[in-house]
């Protein structure tokens, strides 16, 4: 009897299967295949839907890597689409693996930190053999066309948190809808399209870069000029002296870019920004503020597509969150001298060639510096400069599988004019899925 009534349900069942597949098939047939020039890459993999039916708006809000840095994963592979083509949802990962040896001047951990070179050089540890897999990353991308534009959303982790150096750690999260930003991503006051490309996790010293909390507007003026203004919740370091205390911040980053960009792919970036730094005055017993200012110039230049020019140039005070080799050190505000607080000054740049001879093969090489001024009052031992050289070289054997290596050459000067140096080779092997 049992039998029976299992084989009556299964029968039931293969029935309704049946009906499901056919309604959906006939579905399918009445619907017209939507006709886009948007070429879906025969790297992704289309787990559901149907290819010929994309959005072409949608898949190119999908595709779209204007915000993200050249370290960062670009569009996962594996893609949900729906029936209508209207939203697309995609999961990727990176692993990457990381193989390095310091030689005449060492720095501990993966990322080539320039500012961590030891002043003066320390004969004990001249040389070191290391690796990380900490770069390696998962992430999720969606977009989806509404009443009122594409929505976007973007999550990306990496094992690079916590003490041991491979907990998992939040690096983008974001929400975009008809020019609005949500959440934590790259600061207006930042040009990702201009980074280095480097095998160094870590990246140039003069590197204008931060990623913050924020909620930000773009919009495209014209087909050449675009533009973006962001309110950023504050992230700030302090050298604190006996007469001063850092406290908690009242006041958002606020800035602002514009963009120019030709045929070629070719654009330059113009940005500024205005900080008001908090602090206790421990004397007198009152908070004060002191204004923090930035402006940068960012950009890539591209001659006959295999070669680009790539470059970005700041100054400030009190930027030290967004300069490379000043963030997290305590250098946003330092002490006075005279019992209070200053935001110092700092000038910062990098600029650097990409050659591109084969869709398989890039070589790129790049300098960069970073300066800080108002200094005297952190003593000898204080930051007062660094420089950083690479030269590396990226080959893709495959869509997935990249290959690099590379050679760095960094330097650190001291208030009191010490001088330190190391010296690197990288390799890398990393697979994108």
């Amino acid at each position: 009897m049992k039998n029976k009534k299992s084989s009556i349900c299964a029968a039931v069942l293969a029935v309704l299967a049946l009906g499901c597949i056919g309604q959906v098939l006939a579905q399918t047939d009445k619907a017209k295949p939507a006709t886009h020039p948007f070429h879906v890459p025969e790297r992704a993999v289309i787990l559901n839907g149907d290819s010929t039916r994309l959005n072409d708006a949608v898949y190119a809000v999908f595709y779209n890597t204007e915000n993200l840095m050249f370290n960062d994963p670009s569009v996962p592979r594996f893609q949900l689409v729906d029936r209508e083509g209207t939203t697309v949802f995609g999961v990727g990962g990176v692993v990457e693996g990381l193989l390095y040896y310091d030689f005449d001047g060492s720095i501990n951990g993966s990322g080539f930190m320039t500012y961590n070179i030891p002043v003066p050089n320390n004969g004990s540890q001249r040389a070191q053999l290391g690796a990380g897999v900490s770069q390696s990353s998962i992430f999720m991308k969606l977009a989806r066309s509404t009443r009122i534009g594409i929505l976007s959303v973007y999550l990306q982790a990496e094992f690079s948190g916590g003490d041991s150096g491979h907990e998992f750690n939040l690096k983008q999260a974001f929400i975009s809808l008809a020019g609005f930003t949500a959440g934590l991503t790259n600061s207006v006051f930042s040009d990702p399209a201009a980074g280095i490309p480097t095998v160094d996790p870590a990246g140039p010293p003069g590197a204008i870069t931060a990623k913050n909390i924020q909620a930000s507007y773009s919009h495209q003026f014209s087909h050449n000029l675009s533009g973006a203004f962001s309110l950023e919740i504050p992230y700030v370091t302090c050298t604190v002296s006996p007469t001063t205390e850092a406290i908690k911040q009242r006041y958002p980053d606020i800035p602002l870019n514009l963009q120019y960009t030709w045929f070629s792919g070719s654009h330059v970036r113009a940005a500024a920004i205005l900080r008001n730094l908090t602090y206790r005055d421990i004397t007198s017993g009152k908070n004060r503020v002191s204004t923090g200012w930035g402006v940068m110039v960012a950009g890539t230049a591209t001659a006959y597509d295999t070669v680009d020019l790539l470059y970005q140039a700041g100054y400030g005070h009190g930027i030290g969150r967004y300069v490379h080799d000043l963030e997290n050190h305590g250098l946003d505000l330092i002490p006075d001298g005279d019992g209070r607080m200053i935001s110092p000054g700092s000038f910062s740049f990098t600029t650097g060639l990409r050659f591109k001879p084969s869709r398989k093969l890039l070589i790129s090489g790049a300098y960069g510096y970073c300066r800080l001024y108002d200094g005297k009052s952190l003593g000898d031992r204080g930051f007062r400069r660094s420089g950083y050289g690479v030269v590396n070289a990226f080959y893709t054997p495959t869509g997935d599988l990249q290959l690099g290596i590379e050679y760095l050459h960094g330097t650190r000067v001291d208030q009191d004019h010490g001088k330190g140096r190391a010296n690197r080779l990288m390799a890398m092997i990393k697979y994108s899925f």
